[in-house]
């Protein structure tokens, strides 16, 4: 009887450490992709994207700013707004995102603490995401196609 019952107990961890690793796949699935701030073509310009890889990389776009305010450059005779481009290694662990920058397009930007995340929602079209530190301010994302 004992060892029926070891048998059972055993198996119903497995089935739950199964069932927990396949949640963490999931979770980690549907954050995988491309995801931006904004599909419209107007908007092109001061949209944010970011790329969860499946190899653990992370890849950021975004408008450069300087206390705020857009930083623009003159390119042939035209101002164009400046980027800020940036990759790096991103985690999930739960609903935490943990992404490292480790290199950048501007030298003088450096980035030496992880970006916090929680995620608050998931879905095949939408990210919403609420920053850890600051103000903690959400941040919504549609996936690319």
């Amino acid at each position: 009887m004992r060892t029926f019952v070891s048998a059972l107990l055993a198996l119903g961890c497995s089935v739950l450490l199964a069932g927990c690793q396949g949640a963490r796949e999931r979770a980690k699935h549907s954050i995988l992709g491309r995801w931006t701030t904004s599909t419209s073509p107007q908007l092109a310009s001061t949209r944010t994207t970011m790329a969860f890889l499946e190899s653990g990389e992370y890849q950021y776009s975004s408008p450069l700013l300087f206390l705020g305010k857009p930083v623009t450059a003159k390119v042939e005779g035209k101002e164009v707004a400046a980027r800020l481009i940036a990759s790096g290694t991103w985690e999930l662990d739960g609903d935490q995102l943990r992404v490292r920058i480790t290199q950048t397009n501007q030298p003088s930007a450096k980035v030496d603490t992880p970006w916090e995340y929680q995620v608050i929602s998931s879905t095949d079209k939408k990210l919403v995401l609420q920053h850890q530190g600051g103000k903690g301010e959400l941040v919504a994302m549609f996936r690319e196609e």
